[in-house]
C-alpha cells in the first residue's frame, strides 16, 4: 500500500466521524493559538521596548538624589556637607519678606571629567530634558494634510526635549533616517513622535518657550528620525525631539535648584558584561559618603516591562498546555474509537497481506492530517490575535512606565490615547524573533497530534487479523 492510498483512507475515515474529528481539530487550535500568540505577543513588546536598546548596548543612569541632600542640609551654616556637592545660601524677596534658599552643585563638570577616566573608553554624557508645547511648520505649496488633534488627548501637543552634545548622539541613538544634527538649529525626533505626527526629514518644529519671564518661539529642522528606545529607559526617544545642549540651554528654562552641573548623566557602554563592575566604581566614587547619586542602569529600568511579558505569558502559556492535553484527549479518543469501529476493517487488512508498520503509519496519518490542519489554522490565527493581544500589553507597559500616560489614566482619559495603535504594533511585527512562534506552535501541535494516537495505532497494528475478522 502507498502513501496516496494510505491518505485516503484517512480523509474517508474523517468524514465518517465529522463531528468527534471537527472537535479533535478545534481543540489543537486553541492550544497553539494560545501558545503561539503568547510568544509572539511578548516579542512584540520586547521589540516595541528594547529594539534600539540592544543595538546601542546598556546604559548607567545618574540622577542627583535632592532628598538625601535635602536630609544632610544643615539651617545654621546653610551648607551641605556632602562630598562634591557644596551648598550655599541665596537670598530670595518674597510675599512675607526675605528668606534663604539653599542651592548646591549637581554632578560638576570636574566629577564628570574623573568619572569619564573610570568608564573609559565610555564617556560620561551629561544632558538635560523638559516638556514643551510645538507646532509644525507647514509648508504652503505642499497639499499634505496632517492628522487631527484629539482634543481630549492633553499631551498631543506636548513633546519631551533632550539636550544632548551632538558629539554623543550616535552612541546614545540608532539613526532611521537622515543624519545626526551639525548645527544647533537641527534636531532628531523619535520613529513614535514622526508617525504620529506626520513629520519627516527636512520639516520644521517650532517650540514656544518661556525665557527670562517673556514668550518667544524657537524654530528648529528636523535632520534625523531615530529608532524608538521603548517608554522604560530614563532617555526614552519614543516621542521625543533631541537637540544640542548649548542649543537647549538658551532657548529652554527649567527649574532647578542647582548652582552649578548636571542633574542628569548617562553613561551607554557596548560591552554589557563589563557593566556592573563598572557601576559598582561610579557608585564608589560618586556615593562614598552618602547616597548622593542615584545609580541606575537600562535592564532595571525595563523590569517591569519583563514582569508584564512574564506575567501574560504564564498565564497564556496556562491556557495552551490545558487547551493542548484537551486536544490530545480528544484526539486519542477519536483514535480509539476508529480502532474499535474498524477492528473488522483492519482484520481483512492484516489477511491480505498489509503489515503491522502500514496499519500503524494509516492510523497516524490519520492523526497526523487533524493534527496538521488545526496546527496550520492555529498558526494563521495567532498572528491575528498577537497583534491585539501585543497591542494590549504594549498599553498596559506604557501606563506603567509612562507618567504622562499614568496621568491621563488619573484623570479619566483611555489607555488608547497613549499613541497605541495597530499601525504601530505592525512595525514591530514582522521579524525573525516574533514569527518564528508560527512554525515552533505548527510543529509542537503535530508533535502533541501523533503522540497522542500512537497507542491506538499501536493497538490496531498488534491485532491478531483472525480475531478481527470475527469482530462485528
Amino acid at each position: 500500500m502507498n502513501l496516496l492510498i494510505f491518505f485516503q483512507l484517512a480523509v474517508r475515515n474523517l468524514r465518517l466521524n465529522k463531528f468527534r474529528s471537527i472537535l479533535a481539530i478545534l481543540g489543537i487550535t486553541i492550544g497553539i493559538i494560545a501558545i503561539a500568540t503568547t510568544g509572539m505577543s511578548g516579542a512584540i513588546l520586547e521589540n516595541s521596548q528594547f529594539q534600539s536598546m540592544n543595538e546601542i548596548g546598556e546604559s548607567i543612569y545618574l540622577q542627583v538624589n535632592y532628598t538625601y541632600l535635602w536630609n544632610q542640609y544643615d539651617e545654621s551654616s546653610n551648607y551641605y556637607g556632602v562630598a562634591g556637592g557644596a551648598m550655599v545660601a541665596t537670598s530670595v524677596a518674597g510675599d512675607s519678606g526675605v528668606y534663604i534658599q539653599p542651592k548646591m552643585e549637581g554632578i560638576t563638570n570636574k566629577q564628570i571629567r574623573e568619572l569619564s577616566k573610570i568608564t573609559a573608553p565610555y564617556p560620561v554624557i551629561p544632558y538635560k530634558s523638559t516638556m514643551s508645547s510645538f507646532e509644525i511648520v507647514e509648508d504652503e505649496y505642499s497639499d499634505k494634510e496632517r492628522p487631527p488633534k484629539n482634543p481630549n488627548d492633553i499631551w498631543s501637543s506636548y513633546v519631551t526635549i533632550y539636550g544632548i552634545e551632538n558629539e554623543y548622539l550616535p552612541s546614545m541613538f540608532v539613526l532611521e533616517s537622515g543624519k545626526f544634527p551639525k548645527l544647533r538649529s537641527e534636531v532628531l525626533i523619535g520613529s513614535k513622535f514622526a508617525k504620529k505626527n506626520e513629520v519627516t526629514v527636512g520639516d520644521e518644529l517650532i517650540f514656544s518657550v518661556y525665557k527670562g519671564g517673556q514668550q518667544r518661539n524657537v524654530k528648529v529642522k528636523i535632520c534625523g528620525i531615530v529608532k524608538n528606545t521603548g517608554e522604560g529607559l530614563v532617555i526614552s526617544s519614543d516621542n521625543s525631539v533631541i537637540g544640542s545642549d548649548s542649543w537647549f540651554k538658551s532657548n529652554f528654562e527649567t527649574y532647578s535648584m542647582l548652582t552649578k552641573g548636571y542633574e542628569s548623566a548617562v553613561v551607554v557602554i557596548k560591552d554589557v558584561n563589563v557593566a556592573p563592575e563598572m557601576q559598582v566604581k561610579i557608585d564608589e566614587y560618586l556615593n562614598e559618603k552618602g547616597s548622593r547619586v542615584d545609580i541606575t542602569n537600562s535592564s532595571s529600568a525595563t523590569q517591569p516591562v519583563k514582569d508584564i511579558i512574564a506575567a501574560s505569558s504564564k498565564e497564556m502559556m496556562s491556557m495552551g498546555a490545558i487547551a493542548l492535553l484537551v486536544a490530545a484527549v480528544g484526539i486519542f479518543n477519536v483514535m480509539l474509537m476508529s480502532v474499535t469501529q474498524r477492528t473488522h476493517e483492519i482484520g481483512i487488512l492484516r489477511s491480505i497481506g498489509t503489515k503491522k508498520r502500514q496499519v500503524l503509519l494509516m492510523f497516524l496519518c490519520e492523526a497526523g492530517i487533524m493534527s496538521i490542519l488545526g496546527s496550520l489554522i492555529g498558526g494563521v490565527l495567532s498572528l491575528v490575535f498577537a497583534l491585539f493581544k501585543a497591542r494590549d500589553m504594549i498599553a498596559e507597559s506604557a501606563i506603567t512606565l509612562n507618567p504622562n500616560a499614568a496621568i491621563m489614566q488619573q484623570m479619566g482619559l483611555s489607555v488608547d490615547q497613549v499613541q497605541v495603535s495597530l499601525a504601530d504594533v505592525l512595525s514591530y511585527t514582522f521579524s525573525a524573533n516574533v514569527l518564528m512562534y508560527i512554525p515552533l506552535g505548527i510543529l509542537i501541535g503535530i508533535t502533541v497530534g501523533l503522540l497522542s494516537a500512537l497507542y491506538p495505532a499501536w493497538r490496531a497494528a498488534n491485532m491478531d487479523p483472525i480475531d478481527a475478522l470475527n469482530e462485528q
